[in-house]
């Protein structure tokens, strides 16, 4: 057990440390090596729980094996037609889901064994978050964006420090002292990240460990109405003073939202397919910039976003409430289980998967590989303790012929994970290659682009980045048709302006001048789309179309100041100055 539990700590540390679903899917290898070490730790430890003659499985274990099914085909078919590209959020979900059965197999094993190595991932979050905080501190950096554990986000280490926390302190058991010294420490960081979401399960998750002690302050208070209304004016008060630091934030999210009502709207039922938010929620963003009159009151606050900072709102996007649906039919069979169990770490379990969906309505949890992993635990542990009960309505016994077939089934998934993997990892590293190749040998550099360009067309960031290069070496049939591929699949603020400036090159200024007009009504707050229109009207001697361009970027707020804007400001300017004799002529 002390191997294995050596091996289950390394395949998490990779996790958390790489968090592949938030790494953009960059030039970054290393995020494949949690890959590779959760298809290695999995491969026995599946075989053994499904070696037996006769195996119980409940509703968990089968949706879970449904799963397996559904991307098993799917593998199947990249195989078949011989493409070697895989999807990285699946990828990142299977290499997670796949360790499911062995969870469950080390929980009946030894369960302590398992959620004390989750718990010293926590020890070691709370020690990288405070060593962030007085870096931050000593360099006089931005703390509430600084204070990240190895989650990459400030928001999402919140998330995860007060969802967590109950489990930590349920399973240990340790005295109230130490359970309010812990609890400062939680709080205290939450707090630096000045998020919202975090304050509020913080209080969540301290009123489910206190609530022995909460309760027997309450009977004993004289004053009962009192000892209610000030935690609650006191919490209203201070979520009150986080939306006033983070106002803009909090008004950008809701304008996101809104956008993504109208898409909802247009398409209820089925939704905009797979990925749907990320390919054309900048085109609903547009679409209203150009025909509203609230350009002044929205335009400061909006991004060029990925996601809604909404997972429910994401799915219904995306799949309609046809996806909801199924979502919802999910969270219902989750409570039946609850009804089974009476113990407190078991509620504990509950408790966190409950706070992980109600994060869900803020953040994009269902990315973060580290949350995902602890759904995982608590879902096996839970299905394990199912497993343990009197209670059998949702359990089915399988045997002999249907045993073998899973079990080869699963080897020949698992293996097709590898290959997939290994193809995946192989072509990021010649990304990387080619990437270090430019500045000396630019012409093998593009060689390994093309070698590879089927094996990664279907990330945003490598089509973004080899269109880049190819526009600065003077490729710029080369570069249109890679940007126009990106723009059909993913549409990028950054894609859209090289889109433009490529057509531009090319003498296409007619489309030219329309994609720059659609970059800058997607995000009007960004000088550059402007700025580039401007520069194809003082190209193409369109000097009153330039006038007017050059008067709205001078009259642009600043959302953030940098010398790229200042400059972009005096240019402009000048041209103002230059050209007042010929505005006079027209």
């Amino acid at each position: 057990m002390k191997i294995l539990s050596l091996l289950l700590f390394i395949v998490l540390a990779l996790a958390f440390i790489n968090n592949p679903m938030l790494s953009h899917w960059k030039d970054e290898p290393r995020v494949y090596y949690f890959f590779f070490a959760s298809v290695f730790f999995s491969l026995p430890l599946l075989l053994l729980e499904f070696n037996d003659q006769q195996k119980k499985i409940n509703l968990i274990d089968l949706a879970v094996l449904s799963v397996f099914l559904l991307l098993f085909i799917y593998s199947l078919s990249k195989v078949l037609f011989h493409k070697t590209d895989f999807d990285d959020f699946l990828l990142s979900i299977t290499s997670i889901w796949i360790m499911y059965f062995p969870f469950k197999y080390l929980i009946k094993k030894d369960h302590y064994s398992v959620i004390r190595l989750f718990i010293l991932i926590f020890y070691l979050q709370v020690f990288i978050g405070i060593g962030q905080f007085l870096y931050a501190l000593v360099n006089d950096l931005n703390i509430s964006l600084f204070i990240t554990g190895s989650f990459r986000h400030s928001g999402i280490f919140a998330i995860y420090l007060a969802s967590f926390f109950p489990v930590k302190a349920s399973v240990l058991n340790i005295d109230t002292r130490l359970k309010l010294i812990w609890s400062v420490v939680v709080l205290f960081l939450i707090l630096l990240t000045q998020s919202r979401t975090g304050v509020f399960l913080y209080l969540c998750s301290i009123t489910f460990i206190f609530w022995p002690h909460i309760k027997m302050l309450y009977e004993k208070s004289r004053y009962k109405l009192a000892f209610i209304l000030i935690p609650t004016i006191l919490t209203f008060l201070l979520a009150s003073i986080l939306v006033y630091f983070k106002l803009p934030s909090a008004k950008g999210r809701l304008f996101i939202w809104q956008n993504s009502f109208d898409m909802i709207l247009q398409k209820p039922i089925l939704g905009w397919g797979y990925n749907g938010f990320e390919k054309f929620y900048l085109s609903q963003q547009a679409n209203f910039f150009k025909s509203s009159n609230l350009v002044n009151s929205y335009s400061i606050v909006a991004d060029s976003v990925s996601t809604p900072l909404n997972e429910y709102i994401n799915l219904l996007v995306e799949f309609g409430f046809l996806g909801a649906a199924v979502l919802l039919l999910i969270v219902i069979i989750s409570f039946l289980f609850f009804k089974v169990f009476d113990a407190k770490k078991v509620y504990s379990y509950f408790l966190f998967i409950l706070l992980f969906l109600s994060s869900a309505f803020f953040y994009f949890t269902f990315k973060s590989t580290g949350l995902i992993l602890l759904i995982l635990l608590a879902i096996s542990y839970i299905s394990c303790e199912y497993d343990d009960s009197k209670d059998s309505t949702f359990l089915f016994i399988i045997e002999g012929k249907t045993l073998v077939v899973i079990k080869c089934c699963l080897f020949i998934f698992l293996s097709l994970m590898f290959y997939f993997t290994y193809k995946q990892y192989s072509a990021t590293v010649k990304w990387r290659m080619a990437i270090n190749y430019i500045p000396t040998n630019s012409e093998l550099s593009f060689k390994m682009y093309d070698r590879i360009y089927k094996d990664l067309e279907h990330r945003p960031a490598f089509l973004y980045n080899y269109g880049a290069e190819l526009f600065q070496d003077a490729k710029f049939s080369e570069s249109t048709a890679v940007f126009t591929t990106l723009r059909a699949r993913f549409i990028t603020l950054d894609g859209m302006v090289y889109l433009g400036k490529s057509y531009k090159e090319m003498g296409n200024f007619n489309l030219a001048e329309k994609t720059f007009k659609e970059a800058s009504f997607m995000v009007p707050n960004r000088f550059i789309p402007k700025y580039q229109l401007f520069k194809l009207y003082c190209d193409t001697d369109k000097i009153l179309e330039a006038y007017s361009i050059a008067e709205e970027i001078l009259n642009m707020p600043i959302k953030i100041s940098s010398i790229e804007i200042d400059n972009i400001k005096k240019e402009v300017k000048s041209f103002l100055i230059n050209k007042q004799f010929f505005k006079s002529k027209f």
